[in-house]
């Protein structure tokens, strides 16, 4: 199985995204931790069924609005939390209950 993580691309739907869209298809997951800063990029993003995301802090109001703080994801039998700035983070209890679970294609 092949999972990408990534956060801070800070991308424009332009040259450098194009680039990567071969390599994020042909993943199973593909894990982004925010900051995409414009809804153009996510709108790319949510297109793709094997995408898992969250806002950062830099990321305009409408993504920020279709996408949650933090999530979980349960990949391989693994539960994953997923959120963009760690020091913001709760403790692994608090995260637990205040994150939603994120539908994936293996539960």
């Amino acid at each position: 199985m092949k999972i990408i993580v990534l956060a801070d691309t800070h991308l424009r739907m332009n040259h450098k995204l194009t680039l990567l869209i071969p390599i994020l298809t042909a993943a199973d997951y593909v894990i982004h931790a925010g900051d995409f800063i414009s809804k153009d990029v996510l709108d790319w993003f949510l297109r793709q069924p094997n995408f898992i995301g969250v806002h950062g802090n830099n990321d305009e109001t409408e993504v920020k609005r279709l996408l949650p703080e933090r999530t979980i994801t349960i990949i391989g039998g693994f539960k994953i939390g997923i959120c963009h700035e760690s020091r913001n983070a709760p403790d692994q209890e608090d995260f637990k209950k205040t994150s939603p679970l994120h539908k994936s294609r293996e539960q």
